[in-house]
């Protein structure tokens, strides 16, 4: 069930900075990567790191705060960061205000995918998504290794990617664009291909959609049901990894804010 909490008529301008075929295709190199201040983006995902070509993993902002998946030797942690280095961000800035916030409880639970099938017909145009939420079943991975061979890193799944992590019962808050088949005409398969992909592991869809979560050690202590109330759950969140999440997923619980697009807009020049 999905409860329409505020609604709005306004629109949002995605912008992208970089090529994530730089990353798909393992082009990563000091070259390929541009500074970012986390004041570009209000909230974005994509890839970065903070300094080194090496070290570049899934990046999460949510409230203008970068978090960044850190290869340990026990798999992933988490680490903030002020400023990146980035082959490939998407995302909205300050001034785009939320078209509706919603509160979603499928019972039983439901992938995400279904959420993203419903909200695109009610914005056809395509839309952001940002919010905390409960998954009863989580399906994630993240790069286990900088792609920086010229090797295309889905062809060469297991080399590139972690093995796929089924957990029940996170928090988690998610940034995620949706592009349904109805926007495909406004938006250039060019400019979609600079931020789009299959993952490999992730289930055939109609739709086109791109999301990143940092899991939580803890959720919201109530759900938001106002925008001051939504907003201030994104404060001080307590990330423990970011990962590229699989809308197969199961969602139990979220209130999230929805940003449709109506333009993309292109930060730079560089190409794949």
């Amino acid at each position: 069930m999905t409860q329409i909490l505020v609604k709005g008529n306004h629109q949002t301008v995605l912008k992208i900075l970089g090529n994530v075929l730089n990353v798909v295709q393992g082009k990563i190199d000091t070259n390929i990567l541009q500074p970012v201040s986390t004041d570009t983006f209000r909230f974005a995902l994509g890839s970065a790191t903070i300094k080194d070509p090496k070290d570049v993993s899934e990046a999460i902002i949510i409230e203008k705060k970068a978090y960044l998946s850190k290869r340990t030797k026990e798999g992933i942690a988490a680490q903030e960061a002020l400023a990146l280095q980035s082959p490939f961000l998407m995302g909205i800035d300050e001034q785009q205000i939320l078209g509706a916030l919603i509160h979603s409880e499928p019972t039983p639970p439901a992938p995400l995918n279904d959420l993203y099938q419903e909200m695109a017909e009610r914005f056809p145009m395509g839309f952001a998504i940002v919010g905390c939420a409960l998954i009863a079943q989580s399906y994630s991975t993240y790069l286990k290794k900088a792609p920086m061979a010229c090797e295309n890193i889905n062809e060469n799944n297991e080399k590139y990617w972690a093995e796929v992590d089924k957990e029940e019962q996170n928090y988690i808050c998610l940034f995620g664009l949706v592009i349904p088949p109805t926007a495909k005409d406004r938006f250039s398969g060019e400019i979609l291909d600079q931020a789009f992909y299959q993952h490999p592991e992730e289930d055939p869809s109609m739709l086109q959609s791109h999301t990143h979560a940092a899991f939580l050690e803890t959720g919201p202590e109530k759900w938001p049901h106002n925008m001051n109330e939504f907003f201030k759950s994104l404060q001080n969140l307590q990330v423990k990894s970011v990962r590229h999440l699989l809308t197969h997923s199961l969602l139990q619980e979220a209130t999230f804010a929805i940003f449709p697009l109506t333009d993309i807009r292109l930060l730079d020049k560089k190409k794949a």
